[in-house]
C-alpha cells in the first residue's frame, strides 16, 4: 500500500540524526547547479596565478562580459545567477524578433498581425514561450507540437504557420549569437497528425456559379454586384479587384494591367500592439516578385461588366468605388454572403472565387499559362488552387474559359434563368 512521504519530515530526521548536515545538503545543491550550469554554459573556465577561476559569458544582446570567482562553488554560483536572470526567453526573443521585423525588413503590417495572431493561438504563457532560449532543445519544441496536434485540432497548414514563426524567432536568436544552433531546423513535422481538411468540396460548384452570376446580372446600379462578376472573369486576388484602375484598362487590345493591390494595414507599435485599420494601394505584390505585375486579356463578358461599371463611376481613381471610397475585402465579403444567401447557395469567401476561376481556366494543359495569369511563381502553387479539373493554351484561350456564358456551353444542361 503507498504511503504519502512528508520529505521535509524527513530531511529534517535526518539531519536531527546527524546523517547528514546543512553542509552536505550545500554542496548537493552546489553540485546541481554546476550540473545544470554545464549544460549550457561552454566557454571554457581558466585559472590565473593566483588561483582565481575566470570564464565569459554573452548577455542577451551577444556582448560578451567576463565573470570571475575565488573558489569553484563561487563561480558557478554567479553563472547560475547569470542564466538565471540574464538568458531572454523564447518570448523576450519573440519580441525583439517582431521589433527587427518591422524596422529592418520589407515585411507587410498584415503579415506581422498574422504573426502576431498565431503567437498568441500556439505560444503565449506556454512553457516554451518562457523557457530561456539556451534551454530550449528539439525534444522540448518537438513536445510542444505534439501536444498541440494530438487532437487533430488544427489543419497542416496552421501548424506550418506556427512552424514558421518558431523558426523565424529561433534564426533571430542564431543571428544575434544568443544560440548557436536552430533547435526547429531538426524536427521532422511530416510525424505530426493534423486535421483532415476536404478542399474538394469547399469551393463554388458550377451551379452555384451559374445561379449566383444569373442572380447578380438582375440587380441594377450596384457596383459590388458588378465587382464579384468580374472577380469570376479574372484570374485575380481580391486584393488587386480592389485596387483596379480605369487606367488598367485597354479598350483597343481588351486588356487589362495588374499591377498593384489594396491591403489592409495596421502599424504594429513597439509593446507589439496594433493601430487603427487602414487602407493602403501598393504596388508591391504578393511573394514579392515580378510575377505579380502582368496584363490579362478581357472576356467579351468581362468587358459588358467594366462597362456597366463606368457607367456607375466613370471619373472615379478606381473602378469599383462604393459610397466614393475604394472598397475592402470585408465589405465584398459581407455584400457576398448576402447576394449568396439571396440567390439561394452556401456563401463561400472571395478567395473562393479564385479557386473557381483557376479550376474552370485549366483545360489539363495550360498550366503554365494559368499559373502566369494568376501571378504564381510556379506552378505548384498554382495547383493548389484546381478543383474539379475540366478537360489551347494561349492567353486568351485560357481566359476565353472563364464568365457565365462560356461555362453555360460547357455545360448545356444548364439554362439563364
Amino acid at each position: 500500500m503507498k504511503q504519502n512521504i512528508d520529505a521535509t519530515a524527513v530531511l529534517q530526521n535526518l539531519l536531527d540524526d546527524g546523517i547528514i548536515s546543512l553542509e552536505d545538503i550545500a554542496d548537493r545543491q552546489a553540485y546541481m547547479t554546476k550540473r545544470e550550469v554545464l549544460r549550457v554554459h561552454h566557454t571554457p573556465i581558466t585559472s590565473r596565478a593566483d588561483g582565481r577561476l575566470l570564464t565569459k559569458v554573452k548577455d542577451y544582446t551577444g556582448k560578451w562580459k567576463q565573470i570571475s570567482a575565488k573558489t569553484e562553488k563561487e563561480l558557478f554560483q554567479k553563472l547560475s545567477q547569470h542564466y538565471a536572470t540574464d538568458i531572454p526567453t523564447l518570448a523576450d526573443i519573440y519580441q525583439k524578433w517582431m521589433i527587427h521585423r518591422r524596422d529592418n525588413t520589407a515585411v507587410k503590417a498584415k503579415t506581422l498581425q498574422e504573426y502576431s495572431n498565431n503567437w498568441k493561438k500556439f505560444f503565449a504563457d506556454t512553457p516554451l514561450s518562457t523557457t530561456p532560449i539556451t534551454h530550449i532543445k528539439p525534444v522540448m519544441v518537438l513536445r510542444h507540437f505534439q501536444r498541440l496536434t494530438k487532437n487533430r485540432e488544427y489543419s497542416q497548414k496552421r501548424i506550418s504557420n506556427a512552424k514558421s514563426l518558431i523558426n523565424g524567432v529561433m534564426a533571430y536568436a542564431v543571428e544575434e549569437g544568443i544560440i548557436e544552433h536552430n533547435p526547429v531546423l531538426e524536427i521532422n513535422f511530416r510525424q505530426l497528425p493534423y486535421k483532415p481538411v476536404e478542399n474538394q468540396n469547399n469551393v463554388f460548384s458550377v451551379e452555384d456559379v451559374i445561379t449566383l452570376l444569373n442572380y447578380l446580372k438582375n440587380i441594377k446600379g450596384e457596383p459590388y454586384a458588378l465587382a464579384i462578376q468580374l472577380d469570376f472573369n479574372l484570374l485575380i486576388r481580391v486584393g488587386e479587384l480592389k485596387a483596379l484602375q480605369w487606367s488598367d484598362v485597354d479598350w483597343n487590345n481588351n486588356t487589362i494591367y495588374i499591377h498593384t493591390q489594396a491591403l489592409i494595414e495596421r502599424e504594429m507599435n513597439d509593446d507589439l500592439s496594433f493601430g487603427h485599420r487602414s487602407t493602403v494601394v501598393s504596388s508591391r505584390m504578393k511573394g514579392n516578385t515580378a510575377h505579380g505585375y502582368r496584363i490579362q486579356p478581357l472576356t467579351p463578358e468581362a468587358v459588358r461588366i467594366l462597362r456597366k461599371a463606368q457607367e456607375l463611376n466613370p471619373f472615379g481613381q478606381y473602378i469599383f468605388m462604393p459610397d466614393n471610397r475604394i472598397m475592402t475585402t470585408d465589405s465584398f465579403n459581407r455584400r457576398l454572403k448576402k447576394y449568396c444567401s439571396e440567390a439561394g447557395i452556401e456563401y463561400r469567401s472571395s478567395h473562393k472565387i479564385r479557386f473557381f476561376a483557376a479550376s474552370a481556366a485549366f483545360d489539363g494543359e495550360n498550366l503554365a499559362t494559368v499559373s502566369k495569369l494568376m501571378g504564381h511563381a510556379n506552378t505548384e502553387t498554382t495547383m493548389h488552387y484546381l478543383r474539379d479539373i475540366t478537360k489551347g493554351t494561349d492567353d486568351v484561350n485560357t481566359m476565353s474559359r472563364l464568365g457565365l456564358e462560356n461555362t453555360l456551353r460547357r455545360y448545356p444542361s444548364h439554362r439563364i434563368g
